[in-house]
């Protein structure tokens, strides 16, 4: 079996799956923008990566460019990871008998209305899209009118499986950097502050708690006005802290020592990488009832689910999880509910026998 991965970016789960492929006896290869980072594992399984500029809606000299590496090595499987690739990628695929999986992170935001999704999930020439929690898979199956509907089959949820491993090895960071005061319990979010995301409505809960004891730890660039104007006007806002835009590393590293992460989602959530790794560090979350959060969250026993949008029930969810017994269980938990249901192997097999069964097909 060759599987050609192509992608513009890849984050530091993601090459694990495809040297799983390659240890079950795939010949695998990759094809990534020259700005892609996380390749050095590529690198130590001797997997060959190929950099290309992958740019603009359906750019003629990428097209070509792919087109020669495919006539080359003569893929089994192409596996595109994001949807900059997946437009560029479609046309050079034609007249290859390569069966074509299209990976989906976050719901919403397609239609068969749009040029582009026509040109990119939707195209008949898709022979199955991965979706990373079973909230995209649904989304899709209510997409479309009449005619116009996916056929349920080329649907399939894989979660993205991570190492706990690697979690062993992360280093403890020091919050004082950023004016954290050593002690009090840390409430952290960690992500993109895009509206989406909730972050006012978090500001607003923080300051509605009972508990008055914890702070509240953002990550991530602030430029929405919406976030700082709740931070102004928090009650609590001197016990609000502001990371900004910091490493990998670090912000690994800080989803570890939150005692509490949270992820108050209002709509078109995947499966939140920075939720697994505070999970897998023993963190427990309390995350808004959107996507993929309450597939990773057990309610009540990882962590807790809230309406989105709703800063009351959060703040009660908070104070309710800041418990000191409430911690302990739902943090194992959390460490636990990874270590079983979201882990790298199962990801590799589920993916692997995905690939068999589109090849079964040919």
């Amino acid at each position: 079996m060759r599987i050609l991965l192509v992608t513009t970016d890849i984050d530091h789960i993601e090459p694990l799956q495809f040297i799983g492929a390659q240890d079950k006896g795939a010949t695998v290869e990759v094809i990534c923008s020259p700005r892609c980072i996380n390749l050095e594992l590529f690198e130590q399984a001797a997997i060959p990566v190929h950099k290309m500029h992958i740019h603009g809606w359906r750019n003629r000299a990428v097209v070509g460019q792919l087109k020669q590496h495919i006539e080359r090595f003569q893929p089994d499987i192409v596996h595109v990871l994001r949807k900059p690739a997946l437009l560029h990628i479609i046309p050079a695929l034609r007249g290859s008998k390569a069966k074509l999986i299209a990976y989906r992170g976050i719901v919403g935001n397609l239609s068969f209305l749009d040029p582009k999704s026509l040109l990119s999930f939707l195209h008949p020439r898709v022979d199955c899209i991965v979706c990373v929690a079973d909230a995209i898979r649904q989304h899709f199956l209510r997409m479309g009118f009449g005619p116009l509907r996916l056929d349920p089959s080329k649907l399939v949820t894989i979660y993205k499986g991570h190492s706990l491993a690697r979690y062993q090895e992360v280093a403890r960071i020091d919050v004082s950097q950023f004016g954290v005061p050593i002690g009090p319990a840390i409430i952290g979010f960690c992500g993109a502050m895009r509206p989406r995301k909730g972050v006012d409505i978090l500001v607003e809960a923080f300051g509605l708690m009972q508990n008055r004891s914890s702070v509240l730890l953002l990550v991530g660039d602030i430029t929405a006005p919406r976030i700082t104007k709740a931070i102004r006007n928090s009650p609590r806002q001197d016990a609000i802290f502001c990371a900004g835009r910091v490493s990998q590393a670090d912000a690994l590293a800080l989803n570890g020592r939150f005692d509490v992460t949270t992820m108050p989602s209002l709509k078109r959530e995947g499966l939140p990488r920075a939720l697994i790794e505070a999970m897998a560090q023993g963190t427990p979350a309390v995350v808004s009832n959107v996507g993929g959060s309450p597939e990773l969250v057990e309610h009540g026993v990882s962590g807790l689910v809230v309406p989105p949008g709703d800063a009351p029930a959060l703040a009660q969810a908070l104070d309710r999880i800041l418990e000191k017994h409430t911690l302990q269980t739902m943090g194992e938990a959390a460490r636990q509910r990874i270590a079983s249901q979201f882990n790298v192997r199962t990801t590799v097999e589920q993916n692997w026998a995905l690939y068999q069964r589109l090849l079964s097909h040919s």
